[in-house]
């Protein structure tokens, strides 16, 4: 029923309107045109354009891909976030032991004294 459709309209803005069945495809191929995923997008579009079938494996090839960036874009992420927090540990540790090392200092004197 939806492939029948697909076939029936005429462009890409069409077939967007009128399917609200494939909605996650939808969704998946505007996450793919945002992330200027350029080689894959083209050629989806093209598929859909042409109203050739995007077969279920290629839909999954394309969710995978999809899943690799947001992992991708994740993992780097969170190892920007990870080496901050560790810069911003390290630095407090340092500020302890200088502290310490000032209090110890200040103490010294004040026991000399």
């Amino acid at each position: 029923q939806h492939m029948q459709r697909l076939r029936q309209c005429q462009t890409l803005e069409q077939w967007r309107c009128q399917s609200s069945q494939s909605h996650r495809q939808r969704i998946l191929l505007e996450r793919l045109v945002a992330n200027r995923n350029k080689r894959t997008c083209v050629h989806v579009l093209r598929a859909w354009e042409e109203h050739v079938e995007v077969s279920r494996a290629q839909a999954e090839r394309l969710e995978e891909l999809y899943r690799q960036h947001v992992a991708l874009h994740l993992q780097r992420h969170f190892t920007k976030w990870a080496v901050w927090w560790e810069e911003k540990s390290e630095r407090r540790r340092r500020l302890q032991r200088a502290l310490i090392r000032h209090y110890r200092q200040l103490l010294v004197g004040v026991v000399r004294e």
